[in-house]
């Protein structure tokens, strides 16, 4: 008989990598022979068309109202479906699901599958107190996990996958940068020190901005303000399904993020042949970059850094069927083993 294990999830946007990431494990396990998943959409998701790519059979859906309706809703899935595994994809569930699975003595493993930097995003939780096992998406989450207490025997190591897209990305005649994401100028996404560090460019240049968010205005203004000689360099495409069909030429994908978890469109980047530029920020990009190979890591917050990186990028003579092959530690087939010999072993070790 398979083991039932659910994913639950919190309020998503319906378009972000945390999204591309849950949708790519529900292909990868969808026929599998030891494990049956179930994808429990908690809080609502804004965009709802993105639920059409799951099979309904596969999804569990709350809408988004508040937490004693989700505390009772939780309860009631648990008691009526009787999951033999938990995945709680933010600190909030897992402590939820900690919680319910004391009050109503039920013996689920939990585990944690957390999708952004655990010092960085929303309220501290001591993880260690929380759930069986921490799938850790990036290098720099397992460290932070570590550094909280959390015993090294139940940190798995498990970035998130994407295969090898055809035909790659080749290099344009002119050099043309691309930004695919939200649109912050602050925040998460930092794109004020994407454009500072362009700003300080001797060359000319271009870039393709894919991506939508409430900053998008003030970046333009900024632009408008600050750099009005940048005015016509970027153009912005705004939100697009799957921006990468538009793109068949660039030089680089940039990234000027003050914290991630496993930037998704990084690896989506390089399964594309394309190099990338991308901060050292807390955690993921050293995961993926491999500087000289595949891209470059600039300095976070030191934008003169960030353009000499973009000037040795531009100069630089990759080898693009190499940057394609660095992705190959992140395709499905790798994934799936990983995942599998994980849950194996943790469902071995709670009989």
């Amino acid at each position: 008989m398979k083991k039932k294990i659910a994913v639950f999830i919190p309020n998503l946007s319906g378009k972000g990598g945390m999204e591309t990431a849950i949708h790519n494990l529900y292909s990868i396990m969808e026929n599998d022979t030891e494990y049956d998943f179930t994808f429990v959409f908690v809080e609502g998701v804004q965009d709802t068309s993105y639920l059409k790519l799951f099979d309904e059979e596969k999804l569990i859906y709350h809408p988004q109202t508040n937490i004693i309706l989700e505390f009772l809703f939780l309860r009631n899935v648990l008691e009526r479906e009787k999951f033999d595994i938990l995945i709680g994809t933010s600190k909030r569930l897992m402590i939820l699901l900690s919680y319910l699975r004391k009050i109503m003595f039920i013996n689920p493993i939990i585990i944690s599958w957390l999708h952004f930097s655990i010092s960085k995003e929303g309220i501290y939780v001591d993880l260690s107190k929380y759930g069986d096992a921490h799938f850790a998406i990036s290098k720099g989450m397992a460290l932070q996990m570590s550094e909280m207490g959390v015993d090294s025997n139940k940190i798995y190591y498990l970035p998130n996958s994407v295969d090898v897209m055809t035909p790659s990305i080749v290099v344009p005649r002119k050099t043309k940068f691309i930004y695919i994401g939200r649109i912050q100028f602050l925040k998460q996404k930092n794109l004020k020190e994407l454009i500072d560090g362009l700003a300080l460019l001797k060359f000319e240049w271009s870039m393709d901005v894919y991506g939508d968010g409430e900053d998008r205005s003030v970046c333009e203004d900024y632009i408008n303000d600050r750099y009005p000689s940048l005015r016509n360099k970027v153009s912005w495409k705004g939100w697009v399904k799957d921006p990468w069909v538009n793109i068949s030429e660039a030089t680089a994908l940039l990234l000027t993020s003050s914290f991630e978890g496993m930037p998704m469109v990084l690896i989506e980047a390089i399964s594309r042949g394309l190099p990338i530029l991308s901060s050292n920020c807390p955690t993921g990009p050293e995961d993926i970059v491999k500087n000289g190979e595949n891209g470059y890591l600039y300095k976070l917050g030191d934008i003169k850094d960030f353009s000499e990186k973009l000037s040795l990028i531009v100069n630089t003579n990759f080898d693009r069927k190499k940057i394609v092959e660095s992705s190959y530690y992140f395709n499905s087939e790798s994934y799936r083993k990983r995942l599998k010999n994980y849950l194996n072993e943790l469902s071995d070790n709670n009989e």
